[in-house]
Protein backbone atom coordinates (compact mmCIF):
# COMPACT_ATOMS: atom_id res chain seq x y z
CA UNK A 1 0.00 0.00 0.00
CA UNK A 2 1.25 3.48 -0.88
CA UNK A 3 0.40 6.79 0.80
CA UNK A 4 -0.06 10.08 -1.05
CA UNK A 5 -0.73 13.45 0.55
CA UNK A 6 -0.36 16.93 -0.85
CA UNK A 7 -0.33 20.61 0.00
CA UNK A 8 -1.98 22.40 -2.88
CA UNK A 9 -0.26 25.45 -4.29
CA UNK A 10 -2.09 28.70 -4.92
CA UNK A 11 -0.58 29.20 -8.41
CA UNK A 12 -1.42 26.60 -11.06
CA UNK A 13 1.56 27.73 -13.13
CA UNK A 14 4.06 27.20 -10.31
CA UNK A 15 6.11 23.97 -10.23
CA UNK A 16 5.03 20.87 -8.32
CA UNK A 17 7.61 19.06 -6.20
CA UNK A 18 7.22 15.41 -5.20
CA UNK A 19 9.12 14.02 -2.20
CA UNK A 20 9.21 10.23 -2.54
CA UNK A 21 10.35 7.61 -0.07
CA UNK A 22 9.73 3.89 -0.06
CA UNK A 23 8.37 2.00 2.95
CA UNK A 24 9.51 -1.56 2.19
CA UNK A 25 12.83 -3.07 3.22
CA UNK A 26 14.90 -6.09 2.26
CA UNK A 27 15.14 -9.27 4.39
CA UNK A 28 17.75 -9.77 7.11
CA UNK A 29 20.07 -12.49 8.32
CA UNK A 30 19.65 -12.25 12.08
CA UNK A 31 22.99 -13.88 12.88
CA UNK A 32 24.84 -10.97 11.26
CA UNK A 33 23.26 -8.25 13.39
CA UNK A 34 24.52 -6.87 16.68
CA UNK A 35 21.00 -5.68 17.58
CA UNK A 36 17.42 -6.60 16.74
CA UNK A 37 16.98 -5.36 13.16
CA UNK A 38 13.27 -4.67 13.68
CA UNK A 39 13.34 -3.10 17.15
CA UNK A 40 14.52 0.40 16.10
CA UNK A 41 16.73 0.56 19.19
CA UNK A 42 18.10 4.00 20.04
CA UNK A 43 21.57 3.68 21.55
CA UNK A 44 23.85 6.67 22.10
CA UNK A 45 22.16 8.72 19.43
CA UNK A 46 22.13 5.91 16.87
CA UNK A 47 18.95 4.24 15.58
CA UNK A 48 19.53 0.60 14.64
CA UNK A 49 17.26 -1.29 12.28
CA UNK A 50 16.59 -2.58 8.81
CA UNK A 51 15.71 0.33 6.57
CA UNK A 52 17.56 2.90 8.68
CA UNK A 53 19.45 4.15 5.61
CA UNK A 54 17.50 2.40 2.85
CA UNK A 55 15.44 4.43 3.06
CA UNK A 56 13.18 4.89 6.07
CA UNK A 57 15.42 7.70 7.33
CA UNK A 58 14.46 9.85 4.34
CA UNK A 59 10.89 8.56 4.09
CA UNK A 60 10.25 9.49 7.72
CA UNK A 61 12.00 12.86 7.65
CA UNK A 62 10.11 13.81 4.49
CA UNK A 63 6.91 12.99 6.38
CA UNK A 64 7.97 15.09 9.37
CA UNK A 65 8.77 18.05 7.14
CA UNK A 66 5.49 17.72 5.24
CA UNK A 67 3.50 17.61 8.49
CA UNK A 68 5.34 20.65 9.87
CA UNK A 69 4.60 22.59 6.71
CA UNK A 70 0.93 21.57 6.71
CA UNK A 71 0.33 22.39 10.38
CA UNK A 72 2.12 25.74 10.11
CA UNK A 73 -0.52 27.08 7.75
CA UNK A 74 2.00 27.36 4.91
CA UNK A 75 0.37 28.25 1.59
CA UNK A 76 2.96 27.79 -1.16
CA UNK A 77 2.82 29.01 -4.73
CA UNK A 78 3.65 25.54 -6.03
CA UNK A 79 2.19 22.21 -4.92
CA UNK A 80 4.00 19.77 -2.64
CA UNK A 81 3.28 16.03 -2.94
CA UNK A 82 4.50 13.52 -0.36
CA UNK A 83 4.61 9.92 -1.55
CA UNK A 84 5.42 6.97 0.70
CA UNK A 85 5.51 4.12 -1.76
CA UNK A 86 5.53 0.33 -1.55
CA UNK A 87 7.43 -2.30 -3.54
CA UNK A 88 10.64 -0.37 -4.36
CA UNK A 89 12.92 -3.17 -3.17
CA UNK A 90 11.12 -5.61 -5.48
CA UNK A 91 11.43 -3.40 -8.54
CA UNK A 92 8.75 -0.81 -7.84
CA UNK A 93 6.35 -1.83 -10.59
CA UNK A 94 3.55 -2.47 -8.08
CA UNK A 95 4.28 0.79 -6.26
CA UNK A 96 5.61 3.89 -8.00
CA UNK A 97 5.38 2.21 -11.38
CA UNK A 98 1.69 1.41 -10.87
CA UNK A 99 0.92 4.94 -9.75
CA UNK A 100 2.71 6.57 -12.66
CA UNK A 101 0.93 4.37 -15.19
CA UNK A 102 -2.56 4.10 -13.65
CA UNK A 103 -2.93 7.10 -11.34
CA UNK A 104 -0.83 9.66 -13.16
CA UNK A 105 -2.88 12.64 -11.96
CA UNK A 106 -2.18 11.77 -8.32
CA UNK A 107 1.61 11.92 -8.80
CA UNK A 108 1.81 14.48 -11.60
CA UNK A 109 4.76 16.73 -10.85
CA UNK A 110 7.61 18.72 -12.32
CA UNK A 111 10.42 17.48 -10.08
CA UNK A 112 11.08 14.46 -7.87
CA UNK A 113 13.49 14.02 -4.97
CA UNK A 114 14.14 10.58 -3.52
CA UNK A 115 17.19 8.53 -2.44
CA UNK A 116 20.21 8.68 -2.32
CA UNK A 117 22.85 11.28 -1.56
CA UNK A 118 23.81 13.87 1.00
CA UNK A 119 26.41 11.78 2.84
CA UNK A 120 29.44 14.03 3.56
CA UNK A 121 32.52 12.78 1.68
CA UNK A 122 35.86 14.08 3.01
CA UNK A 123 38.21 15.61 0.44
CA UNK A 124 41.36 17.69 0.64
CA UNK A 125 39.22 20.75 -0.09
CA UNK A 126 36.67 19.92 2.62
CA UNK A 127 33.53 17.81 2.74
CA UNK A 128 31.43 17.45 -0.39
CA UNK A 129 27.81 16.28 -0.75
CA UNK A 130 26.67 14.07 -3.62
CA UNK A 131 23.39 14.69 -5.45
CA UNK A 132 22.18 11.65 -7.38
CA UNK A 133 21.26 12.40 -10.99
CA UNK A 134 21.16 8.89 -12.47
CA UNK A 135 21.26 5.21 -11.59
CA UNK A 136 21.92 1.75 -12.90
CA UNK A 137 19.11 -0.08 -14.61
CA UNK A 138 18.07 -3.71 -14.61
CA UNK A 139 18.39 -5.93 -17.67
CA UNK A 140 16.61 -9.10 -16.60
CA UNK A 141 17.13 -12.35 -18.48
CA UNK A 142 15.75 -15.85 -18.02
CA UNK A 143 18.37 -18.61 -18.27
CA UNK A 144 17.19 -22.14 -19.02
CA UNK A 145 19.71 -24.95 -18.65
CA UNK A 146 18.87 -28.43 -19.92
CA UNK A 147 20.23 -31.76 -18.75
CA UNK A 148 19.36 -35.42 -18.45
CA UNK A 149 17.29 -36.41 -15.39
CA UNK A 150 18.78 -39.04 -13.13
CA UNK A 151 19.29 -40.01 -9.49
CA UNK A 152 21.59 -37.73 -7.55
CA UNK A 153 23.28 -40.68 -5.85
CA UNK A 154 24.78 -41.83 -9.19
CA UNK A 155 26.37 -38.71 -10.74
CA UNK A 156 29.10 -40.45 -12.77
CA UNK A 157 29.03 -39.39 -16.46
CA UNK A 158 25.67 -37.70 -16.12
CA UNK A 159 24.52 -34.53 -17.82
CA UNK A 160 23.62 -32.58 -14.68
CA UNK A 161 21.88 -29.30 -15.49
CA UNK A 162 22.85 -27.85 -12.10
CA UNK A 163 26.56 -28.31 -12.82
CA UNK A 164 26.15 -26.62 -16.20
CA UNK A 165 24.25 -23.74 -14.59
CA UNK A 166 27.06 -23.32 -12.04
CA UNK A 167 29.56 -22.94 -14.88
CA UNK A 168 27.36 -20.30 -16.52
CA UNK A 169 27.07 -18.35 -13.28
CA UNK A 170 30.85 -18.51 -12.82
CA UNK A 171 31.41 -17.16 -16.32
CA UNK A 172 28.98 -14.31 -15.65
CA UNK A 173 30.83 -13.46 -12.43
CA UNK A 174 34.15 -13.35 -14.31
CA UNK A 175 32.82 -11.23 -17.19
CA UNK A 176 34.46 -7.81 -17.51
CA UNK A 177 32.45 -5.40 -19.63
CA UNK A 178 34.21 -2.45 -21.20
CA UNK A 179 34.40 0.61 -18.99
CA UNK A 180 32.40 3.69 -19.95
CA UNK A 181 33.12 7.09 -18.45
CA UNK A 182 30.17 9.48 -18.17
CA UNK A 183 30.59 13.21 -17.65
CA UNK A 184 28.63 12.95 -14.39
CA UNK A 185 31.11 10.34 -13.12
CA UNK A 186 34.06 12.43 -14.30
CA UNK A 187 32.74 15.47 -12.46
CA UNK A 188 32.14 13.43 -9.30
CA UNK A 189 35.68 12.04 -9.25
CA UNK A 190 37.21 15.43 -9.95
CA UNK A 191 35.30 16.94 -7.02
CA UNK A 192 36.94 14.47 -4.62
CA UNK A 193 40.40 16.06 -5.10
CA UNK A 194 42.12 12.69 -4.90
CA UNK A 195 45.87 12.15 -4.81
CA UNK A 196 47.81 12.92 -8.00
CA UNK A 197 47.20 10.45 -10.80
CA UNK A 198 44.18 8.72 -9.25
CA UNK A 199 41.60 11.09 -10.75
CA UNK A 200 43.01 10.47 -14.21
CA UNK A 201 43.05 6.70 -13.67
CA UNK A 202 39.45 6.56 -12.43
CA UNK A 203 38.24 8.53 -15.45
CA UNK A 204 40.21 6.57 -18.06
CA UNK A 205 38.22 3.62 -19.50
CA UNK A 206 41.44 1.72 -20.18
CA UNK A 207 42.87 2.17 -16.68
CA UNK A 208 39.89 2.34 -14.32
CA UNK A 209 39.66 -1.42 -13.65
CA UNK A 210 43.31 -1.71 -12.61
CA UNK A 211 42.90 1.45 -10.55
CA UNK A 212 39.99 0.08 -8.50
CA UNK A 213 41.89 -3.17 -7.94
CA UNK A 214 44.69 -1.20 -6.27
CA UNK A 215 42.45 1.07 -4.15
CA UNK A 216 42.64 0.66 -0.38
CA UNK A 217 39.31 2.49 -0.03
CA UNK A 218 36.90 -0.40 -0.65
CA UNK A 219 33.81 1.82 -0.67
CA UNK A 220 35.24 4.03 -3.43
CA UNK A 221 36.57 1.00 -5.32
CA UNK A 222 33.15 -0.66 -5.41
CA UNK A 223 31.42 2.56 -6.42
CA UNK A 224 33.97 3.29 -9.15
CA UNK A 225 33.68 -0.22 -10.57
CA UNK A 226 29.88 -0.22 -10.47
CA UNK A 227 29.58 3.21 -12.07
CA UNK A 228 32.00 2.48 -14.93
CA UNK A 229 31.38 -1.21 -15.71
CA UNK A 230 27.64 -1.64 -16.68
CA UNK A 231 25.11 -2.14 -20.27
CA UNK A 232 23.24 0.71 -18.77
CA UNK A 233 25.92 3.23 -17.46
CA UNK A 234 24.90 5.49 -14.60
CA UNK A 235 26.04 7.04 -11.36
CA UNK A 236 24.12 5.48 -8.48
CA UNK A 237 25.02 1.82 -8.14
CA UNK A 238 21.49 0.78 -7.13
CA UNK A 239 18.14 1.35 -8.79
CA UNK A 240 15.38 3.51 -7.29
CA UNK A 241 11.79 4.47 -8.03
CA UNK A 242 13.09 7.63 -9.70
CA UNK A 243 13.28 5.68 -12.94
CA UNK A 244 9.51 5.66 -13.39
CA UNK A 245 9.47 9.45 -13.41
CA UNK A 246 12.61 9.82 -15.50
CA UNK A 247 11.07 7.53 -18.13
CA UNK A 248 8.29 10.12 -18.39
CA UNK A 249 10.77 12.95 -18.82
CA UNK A 250 10.45 14.27 -15.25
CA UNK A 251 13.76 15.27 -13.61
CA UNK A 252 14.43 13.19 -10.50
CA UNK A 253 17.23 13.60 -7.99
CA UNK A 254 18.47 11.75 -4.94
CA UNK A 255 19.51 13.61 -1.82
CA UNK A 256 19.39 13.79 1.95
CA UNK A 257 21.54 15.48 4.58
CA UNK A 258 23.72 13.47 6.92
CA UNK A 259 25.98 14.40 9.78
CA UNK A 260 29.63 13.37 10.17
CA UNK A 261 28.76 10.89 12.94
CA UNK A 262 28.90 7.82 10.68
CA UNK A 263 31.84 7.72 8.21
CA UNK A 264 30.81 7.77 4.56
CA UNK A 265 32.63 4.49 3.98
CA UNK A 266 30.07 2.76 6.23
CA UNK A 267 27.03 3.63 4.11
CA UNK A 268 27.73 1.36 1.10
CA UNK A 269 28.20 -1.57 3.49
CA UNK A 270 24.92 -0.93 5.31
CA UNK A 271 22.71 -0.82 2.20
CA UNK A 272 21.10 -4.30 2.20
CA UNK A 273 23.83 -5.35 4.65
CA UNK A 274 24.14 -6.08 8.36
CA UNK A 275 23.82 -3.56 11.21
CA UNK A 276 22.01 -0.84 9.30
CA UNK A 277 21.79 2.32 11.38
CA UNK A 278 21.49 6.10 11.26
CA UNK A 279 22.25 8.81 13.78
CA UNK A 280 19.57 11.13 15.13
CA UNK A 281 21.51 14.22 14.07
CA UNK A 282 21.22 13.08 10.44
CA UNK A 283 17.47 12.64 10.89
CA UNK A 284 17.22 16.17 12.29
CA UNK A 285 19.32 17.64 9.48
CA UNK A 286 17.30 15.89 6.77
CA UNK A 287 13.96 17.00 8.23
CA UNK A 288 15.16 20.60 8.47
CA UNK A 289 16.56 20.45 4.95
CA UNK A 290 13.32 19.15 3.39
CA UNK A 291 11.31 21.89 5.08
CA UNK A 292 13.73 24.62 4.05
CA UNK A 293 13.88 23.28 0.50
CA UNK A 294 10.11 23.24 0.11
CA UNK A 295 9.69 26.74 1.52
CA UNK A 296 12.39 28.14 -0.75
CA UNK A 297 11.57 26.25 -3.94
CA UNK A 298 7.78 26.30 -3.80
CA UNK A 299 7.50 29.74 -2.26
Amino acid sequence: MSLITRIEGRDLKAPTLLLMGHTDVVPVTLSGWKRDPFAAELVDGIVWGRGAVDMLNLTSTMAVATRRLATSGWRPRGTLIYLAVADEEAGGFLGAGHLVEHHADAVKCDYVITESGGVPIPTKAGHTLKVTVGEKGGNWRRLVVHGTPGHGSRPFKTDNALVTAAKVVQRLAEYRPKARILEAWRGYVQSLTLEPGLTEALTDPDRVYDAVCDLDNLALAREAHACTHTVVPAITTGGTDAKFFRWKGIPAYGFGLHSLRIPYTEYPVMFHGHNERVDTESLKLSAMMWEALCREFLG
